[in-house]
């Protein structure tokens, strides 16, 4: 904010600051402010908002290596022309879960679950916010989460959950699920 302040004279909202699960920059790993209310679409960003200090499990998850790929896939999401073609994303999650043993509509003895593997690795306070989930039976169905390899649709935090903990750690390359042609903006 204060580097927008000194380049253009005001500060500004970032789209992906607002987005569910992101609690700290992605580019700078800083916290982010928590207003309550309306204050994002009623008013610019400025040092008298009404905020909630920063969660301590907060500032401790800024280096947690599963959130922070979740934050680059949400990021990718959002910043590229291309819009992601939910079955391509479907496809290319089930793939992943297939190559990593995680049980897809194709149920094979001895694999795992894909909500197993969330519950394991993020933290509960995370789950809760964003999926309002805090709890769960290992080994069991869990739709909300598992459905994104199973061939149903569910929303956009889950599938980049998925895709942050199901596809290649060196490669998170999302393109084969974009759409071809860009989105336009027709008045």
């Amino acid at each position: 904010m204060i580097a927008q302040r000194d380049k253009n004279g005001f500060g500004y909202w970032h789209r992906v600051h607002q987005l569910p699960g992101i609690y700290w920059c992605p580019w700078h790993k800083r916290p982010l402010f928590k207003c309550d209310g309306n204050w994002v679409t009623e008013k610019l960003p400025s040092w008298r908002l009404d905020v909630t200090e920063t969660a301590t499990e907060v500032c401790d998850a800024i280096g947690h290596p599963t959130l922070n790929r979740y934050n680059e896939v949400i990021m990718k999401f959002l910043y590229h022309p291309c819009p992601i073609d939910e079955l391509a994303l479907l496809a290319l999650l089930t793939k992943a879960a297939e190559k990593r043993g995680v049980k897809t509509w194709k149920w094979e003895p001895g694999s795992s679950l894909l909500s197993d593997i969330v519950f394991e690795s993020i933290p509960a306070w995370w789950l809760r916010d964003v999926c309002s989930v805090s709890e769960k039976v290992h080994g069991e169905f869990f739709r909300e989460i598992d459905d994104a390899v199973n061939a149903a649709r569910v929303g956009t935090q889950v599938y980049a959950l998925a895709a942050a903990i199901l596809l290649d750690e060196d490669n998170l390359d999302i393109n084969e699920a974009r759409r071809s042609t860009p989105l336009m903006c027709v008045d």
